[in-house]
């Protein structure tokens, strides 16, 4: 049992300390190049072909610590260019072995957890880490969840026009005090994620035909009861064809807001 707050948040999930480790051992360049990638959307570049890496064996098996055989491979110039900045961020990862599980000494000595962030703030164990991240890195992490969790609502990547839609979101953010429920509702209710795909295309185009106008027609009471996110609305005349995701159910037409504009 940990009597500290190691295990908090992302930074001390067990599933997510495997996935970033091999199946031998801990590994600070994937863990590192996980948080700069996941945690702050730097992108980072590949290694080059020449670069080598660490056998399954590094480490205890040799009975060295990875902090020692990293060492020796950021030796070569070409590789220490990239490992400078990732390795010491997975380096206050090591209280963690290959599977998640606490740990206090790797290869008979104690753990040495120490690492440092871009911009020289040194830390010390996940607790340290993500206190920095939070500190230190807050409107890059914002940033970064924020644009990840727009693309998915639109369910392709970002272009150039959305970044206005990113800003828009980041100061709704701002504004709730960084609480996750105002972002989604902001992403919703916004015209790229309403205005979007064929189907809705197609059934504009079907109103407008019949001498309909389309208005906007979810507010944030539907989104809040049914909590899903790709959410479909139409005329007032249309929800009896309307469904949830994972539903046989229509949606309920009180918690649609009919629009004086409509005229059905």
């Amino acid at each position: 049992r940990l009597l500290g707050d190691e295990r908090g948040g992302l930074l001390g999930m067990a599933a997510i300390l495997t996935t970033s480790a091999t199946p031998n051992r801990t590994s600070p360049v994937l863990r590192g190049k996980w948080v700069l990638e996941n945690f702050l959307g730097r992108r980072l570049e590949e290694a080059p072909a020449d670069a080598g890496q660490l056998d399954d064996k590094a480490g205890e098996d040799r009975g060295k610590t990875l902090r020692e055989e990293l060492a020796e491979h950021r030796r070569n110039e070409s590789c220490a260019v990239c490992h400078d900045c990732i390795d010491p961020i997975g380096f206050g990862l090591e209280n963690f072995d290959a599977i998640g599980r606490f740990r206090e000494k790797e290869a008979g000595r104690p753990v040495v957890a120490t690492g440092e962030l871009p911009g020289g703030h040194v830390f010390s164990g996940a607790a340290e880490l993500r206190a920095l991240l939070q500190e230190r890195h807050e409107t890059e992490f914002l940033t970064n969840v924020t644009r990840r969790l727009t693309s998915f609502a639109l369910g392709r990547a970002l272009q150039a026009p959305d970044e206005g839609l990113v800003r828009e979101m980041l100061v709704v953010l701002a504004a709730s005090g960084n609480r996750a429920d105002s972002l989604i509702e902001g992403i919703v209710l916004s015209d790229a994620f309403r205005k979007q795909g064929k189907k809705f295309r197609e059934k504009s185009q079907n109103c407008v035909s019949k001498g309909k106008k389309f208005p906007n027609l979810i507010d944030s009471l539907s989104l809040i009861r049914y909590k899903r996110v790709r959410l479909e609305a139409y005329c007032i005349t249309c929800t009896r064809n309307i469904t949830l995701p994972g539903s046989n159910s229509p949606i309920d037409p009180t918690v649609v807001r009919k629009r004086s504009s409509c005229r059905s």
